[in-house]
């Protein structure tokens, strides 16, 4: 939750398909390539309204687990 934009329902979301940050790593490495990384979080639905999370929270995730430097 300390990333901006992520919630309390959207990390449970997350948690519940991914339960550690290794399985969370593991489905990065499954990933054929680097858009479907990026994606890999964007369907994933939360709250009472079963929203997606979206591309954009996705990135971010993807990009504070598997990438170095600044997140953009």
């Amino acid at each position: 939750m300390q990333v901006s934009g992520l919630s309390g329902d959207k990390a449970a979301a997350v948690l519940e398909l991914y339960s550690t940050p290794l399985s969370l790593l593991t489905a990065y490495e499954r990933c054929a390539g680097e858009a479907d990384k990026e994606k890999l979080l964007s369907s994933i639905r939360y709250g009472k309204l079963k929203r997606n999370l979206g591309p954009a929270l996705s990135r971010t995730v993807y990009q504070l687990y598997c990438t170095q430097g600044a997140l953009t």
